[in-house]
Parts: C-alpha cells; structure tokens; sequence
C-alpha cells in the first residue's frame, strides 16, 4: 500500500530545494567575484569624504585679506601648528583642528615650502589634523586622525585641499605624504585610507601639486602599497618616474594579468611630458588580485590594457 508524502513533508523538501539553489549562486557569484568577473575597475566605491577640494580663485577679501597675509607671515616666521589653525581659521576653515607640520610618513616634510605653479606660485602647508567627530559620536578618542596638504597663494588665501578627508566608516582617516616620484619638476601628494571595496583594504589617490593642482588617479590595493617610487626605471631626467605595487605576491614577482587577459607590469610609469600614468587598470596575480583603478575619478591615467 503507497502512502501519499505529507504536505509538511513536501513544504520541507521544497524549502531545502530553494536554500540549495540559493547557496549555490552565491557560491557561483563569489567565485566569479574571486577571478574578476564583473569586477570592473569603473565601479564606484564606498561613499567618503573626498581627498580633494578646491576652493576658486576667491580674489581679495577686504574684510580678511590683511588678516590672511599677516597669518600666512607668522606660519613662516614660528613654524607653530597654532600659526597654521590662524591662517585656516582666517579662511574659515573649520573641518579639524592641527595637531602638527608634517604628516605620519617618515622623512615628510614639516614645513611649509613655496610651490612654483603654472597658474600662479603657492604655498604648501602639509598638516597632520584630527578631524571633528563623525555625528552621533561624543567620544574624543573617536575623532579621526587625518593627513593633509593645505595650498595658499601668496596673499594667504586657501585654494585647495589635499588629503583631510576621512573613509566611509568616518574612523579612519587619510595618510599621506609629499613626494616627487623621482621627477625634477613634478610634486605629488600621495594620499591613502582604509577602505574595503571588492576585496580590496585600501585606497589611495594621487593628486598633482607641481606643476599644476589635479587630481591624477584613484586605485584599490592592498597595505603595504603603492611602493614610491618604483626601483628599476629610467633615468628621472628622460622625464619617467614610477609607482609599484606587489599586490598579495613577493615583489620579484613584478608581472601580472591584465584586464585583457594578458601580461602587464605591477608598475605604473608616469611620464612627466604629456603629464599621465599608464599601466594596467587591474591586474592579479593567478586568482589574487593586486590593483584595481577607479577609472572615473583617475583623470591623469591612461590604462594600457583597455581598448582606448
């Protein structure tokens, strides 16, 4: 005699059905996640305060410029972190307080140093600020720490922002340094923060201080990334500097795959005449990734594995 199976015992079989289906696309999804696939390196990332911010050609204010003047004089004459909060606060700049000149990197400089610009000559102010707190948030020790480069004319009026921002978590801050990369005429601030983003722990962006103010790339990677400047290149007087990454590998594993599933270099070239980086938009090494760009925020990069 055939016994018909119970309605509960149908519903569970049904119910177990679906939670395998469903587990196995995960599974699927991450997998495909893991080699790359719909990874691409224009999806935007998590939502942050931005590392850069200009403020215009404001011109003379007669209300403050002398006040500004005068601050900026005292920043060279006393080197003081309180001389620098006078100068932003005669800006009205009010997003942190100055801790101190200089950043968190070893051998960055503590001192603010006039930039010859293409547009006009400016004074650049490296900061180390702990940022207000995040609301909802009353704890002091909260309070981000964050690296930042502050850019003057020479009237004391703030014109950019580098750095001072803080990640999409709003506890950590940026870190960052001066460099030149190995170039003669050209000057970078190099900024990076924890920030996840499709496997990735860190972001960091590059923006342009000399000879022009721009923002040249933004790139996911891995702690101990990006090296600076990259060993082996030519001369800095043919005008070629570079940025390394290693990615989960040994740095003597310097190839890796590109985007168009061929070999590319973990090096970025910058190449200071037509003022871009090139190099690989991403790569991996085997199923680990190194690198990723954002191609939307990374104006001065030119990848050579994509179709252009």
């Amino acid at each position: 005699m055939h016994h018909r199976p119970s309605r509960k015992r149908a519903l569970t079989c049904a119910v177990l059905a679906v939670f395998v289906v469903v587990i196995g696309n995960l599974c699927i999804l991450g997998w495909l996640r893991h080699r790359g696939v719909g990874n691409e390196p224009s999806s935007p990332g998590p939502v942050s305060t931005s590392s850069f911010e200009s403020f215009g050609d404001r011109g003379p204010d007669p209300a403050t410029s002398q006040d500004r003047a005068k601050a900026l004089a005292v920043v060279f004459d006393t080197g003081s972190p309180a001389a620098v909060a006078n100068l932003l606060a005669a800006n009205g700049y009010e997003n942190g307080s100055v801790e101190k000149i200089g950043h968190s990197a070893r051998r960055a400089p503590d001192k603010a140093t006039k930039v010859q610009n293409t547009n006009a000559d400016l004074v650049a102010i490296p900061v180390r600020m702990t940022m207000k707190l995040p609301p909802g948030m009353n704890d002091p020790r909260m309070a981000p720490k964050s690296d930042a480069v502050f850019l003057f004319d020479e009237q004391g009026n703030l014109r950019y922002r580098l750095g001072g921002g803080r990640a999409a978590d709003s506890l950590n801050g940026d870190m960052g340094t001066l460099l030149s990369l190995g170039t003669e005429s050209g000057l970078f601030f190099w900024v990076t923060r924890f920030e996840a983003f499709h496997g990735f722990k860190m972001v960091s962006e590059f923006h342009m201080v000399q000879p022009n103010v721009r923002r040249v790339l933004r790139v996911y990677h891995f702690p101990r990334d990006p090296i600076c400047p990259a060993p082996g290149l030519p001369e800095p007087a043919k005008g070629v500097a570079g940025v390394g990454f290693r990615g989960q590998q040994p740095l003597e594993n310097a190839i890796g795959i590109g985007a168009d599933g061929q070999d590319h270099s973990n090096w970025l070239l910058w190449d200071a005449e037509k003022q871009v980086f090139t190099g690989a938009s991403r790569l991996r090494h085997g199923d680990l990734p190194a690198f990723q760009f954002d191609l939307t925020q990374s104006e001065g990069f030119v990848p050579t594995d994509l179709e252009q």
